[in-house]
Order: C-alpha cells, then structure tokens, then sequence
C-alpha cells in the first residue's frame, strides 16, 4: 500500500518493520524455550567406575592444565601392564565443597577421604594416585565385569579376531569368561596375559564344564606367570604338599560333593601356624586346588595353593614338608579319583 501513488511511505514500512523484528523476537524465544526443554531433558547415565572428587578452589588449577588427567592415563597404563585391568579413564569432578579434602568413588560409594590442604599440584596428583593403585588392587574383583570383559574382548578382535571370535560366544558365554577372570585375579593372577586365558579356553573349554573346572584350566595356561612368582633366583619353588589320604579327600569334596573331613583342614591349620611360609606355596592336584585354595582362605591362612600341572617345566618343585604323612589312603582309592 506504502507504494501507492499518493499514499505516505514511512507509516508503512515502520509498520511492516515493527512486524517483522516481533517475528524474529516470537522465533528466537520459541527456539530457546526448545533449546531449554532439551537441556532438561533427563537422560540416564552409568554410574563411573571410579570417580575423584575434588575441591575447586585448591584443585583447578591442577585439571585445568591437564596434569591430573596425564597422571591418570599413567595410573590406567600401570594397572594394565602389572595386573590386566583395562580401567576407564576416572571422572574427574570439581566441588564447591569448603571442607578442603578429595574423595575418591568406586561405582558411587566413597571409599576414601584425603585431605588436600597445603599439597601442591604434583604431591595432591601423587597422593590421589597412591590412594587409587590401593583401592584397585583391594578391589580388584569387584572392578571386573561384564563390561570390561567385552572391552577386553574387543581389544583382542583387533589383534586376533578368530581366537576372540572362537571363544566367545561359541565356546563361553562374556559371563563365564568374567566369572573366570574374577577367580584369578582373587587370587592375585595377573590378566594381563588375556590371549593366553582365551586359548586355555578353545582348548579345554569343550572338554570341561563349570567356571571352576575352565578357571583350573586358565592357571594351566598361565603357569610361567604363576610360578614365576614364587620361584627364587635358581627356578626353584618351595612347597608343602599334602598325604595323599587328605588329597583324596579334597579331591572327592570337589568331583563327588562329598562331604569334607574338617580334621583335615585344622591338621593344615595347625601345620601351616608353626611355619615360616615366606614364598612357601602349598602344592596338590589340579582337580583339589580350587576347594583347598577356598578353604584356606575361609580360615584366613595366607599361603598361595599351586597345582602340579601349573608347575611349568622351567622351574623344579622343592617339597620341604609334607602335611599329614601319618594318613594312609589306599592306591586304588587315589587312582580312581585322580582318574575322575
């Protein structure tokens, strides 16, 4: 209308300006009031495996120029290399918290409080670190899952597909392979060497039944890196073994269900008290180590238990001892039992 003849210009094109600027305002509101309801928006969240919560005001600085998160790329490559565990990188959380101390989370709960005030950037790194290799190692177990198996499992994909893919889900299903993974590493068995786990399982795998049976037959397979723990400087292996009388009974509680005979486990009891155990093992058949190890550790001996076949042929086994040589077991018994 504005171009009219006769018609006054500037009225108009006020007007359509006036239009088009509450237009523009109507639209951008609109896009923010989206954009808002988008940021509210809940989406779940996996609780961290680990998790450090830190003060602000003495630990910005720290997080800011990355220092902390190299220190916990080296934490995650040392724990890989000494104990197998492939650990996400821990979050890192900045608090307002006036209290001046840092506190670390395994899967939520606070586990451990550390007071930061007066530390500088480097000795306030170190001592988080120092803390987190101790709670990984205590927790150990608890840090392996299903999860990290399957990222185990997918680091090996890479280097070995047919192996990965063999195993998993064909001959054990993520859940077993886990179960088993656990047991070692209750027992302070390095994982590091995955590969050699997975072929211990295509081997044997087929042939036995039960994680404790596929757990025996992973020792097997790691048997240099086990006895390379306890072997002094000559490859020798310091042990007390058992009679073969309460070797049978071990042997039957574990393949038969038979009930076991508890005077056995205080005559080991009250050997083992009287001992220097040092890098001692005790030492007994492949199919009785897992009850014997499970047992002493409800007694709260400490004395790691070895099976003969995770002897591996470049070390020779020294028997110092041997526990309840007054007990008798017929041959035929202990044959048909190891034959089990």
């Amino acid at each position: 209308i504005g171009c009219l003849p006769g018609m006054p210009e500037t009225p108009f094109f006020l007007v359509a300006g006036a239009f088009l600027f509450f237009a523009l305002l109507a639209g951008s509101k609109a896009e923010e009031t989206a954009l808002s309801a988008k940021e509210r928006r809940f989406e779940p969240k996996l609780i961290a495996l680990i998790e450090i919560n830190l003060p602000r005001t003495s630990a910005a600085a720290l997080w800011r120029e990355g220092k902390l998160e190299n220190a916990l790329h080296e934490f995650r490559a040392a724990i890989y290399e000494s104990m197998g565990l492939i650990l996400p990188l821990p979050e890192v959380k900045l608090t307002d918290d006036q209290e001046l101390a840092a506190y670390i989370r395994l899967r939520g709960v606070k586990v451990k409080q550390i007071g930061v005030e007066g530390l500088a950037g480097k000795q306030m790194a170190d001592a988080l670190l120092a803390d987190l290799r101790k709670i990984v190692k205590e927790n150990a177990c608890e840090l392996i899952d299903d999860i990290m198996t399957r990222r185990a499992l997918d680091f090996l994909d890479k280097e070995a597909p047919e192996l990965a893919a063999t195993v998993v889900p064909g001959i054990v299903t993520v859940t077993q392979l886990t179960e088993v993974l656990k047991g070692l590493m209750s027992e302070e068995v390095s994982i590091r060497n995955f590969e050699q786990i997975l072929q211990s399982m295509a081997e044997f795998g087929p042939k036995v039944s039960g994680e404790r049976a596929l757990l025996e037959e992973a020792r097997v397979g790691l048997r240099r890196v086990i006895c390379s723990r306890f072997a002094d400087s000559s490859g020798e292996i310091a042990a007390f073994a058992l009679s073969p009388a309460i070797e049978l009974s071990f042997l039957k509680a574990e393949r038969e269900n038979e009930a076991l005979n508890t005077d056995y486990i205080e005559l080991i009891a009250r050997f083992l008290a009287g001992r220097e155990i040092g890098k001692r093992v005790l030492i007994t058949s492949k199919g009785a180590r897992a009850i014997l190890s499970q047992c002493l550790r409800v007694k709260e001996l400490s004395i790691p238990v070895l099976a003969y076949e995770e002897v591996a042929h470049l070390y020779q086994l020294r028997v110092e001892e041997t526990i309840g040589s007054d007990q008798a077991a017929s041959e035929e018994e202990i044959i048909e039992a190891l034959a089990a």
